[in-house]
């Protein structure tokens, strides 16, 4: 058997950037060798916000550094163009 996480709509803003970041290191305390890989599902950001390269940055950073164990994969939704 195996596990994967799945999430997805967030964070749109600096308010859910804090809690995606909390929930990640929450996650990654908790991640087994049974755990095959982490999927974005996608909108990973505001359509509103016009797509910075920081938002892009925030979420990289936070899954590279944070779950250096668990290969992550982003697949982008119609907000994230």
């Amino acid at each position: 058997t195996f596990s994967f996480y799945v999430m997805g709509d967030a964070p749109y803003n600096k308010n859910q950037q804090e809690i995606v970041h909390d929930q990640i290191v929450e996650l990654s305390a908790g991640v087994t060798n049974d755990d095959m890989f982490l999927i974005h599902v996608g909108d990973a950001l505001n359509s509103n916000s016009g797509c910075p390269s920081s938002d892009y940055a925030f979420m990289r950073n936070l899954l590279v550094n944070k779950l250096p164990r668990l290969p992550s994969l982003i697949i982008p939704g119609d907000n994230d163009w």
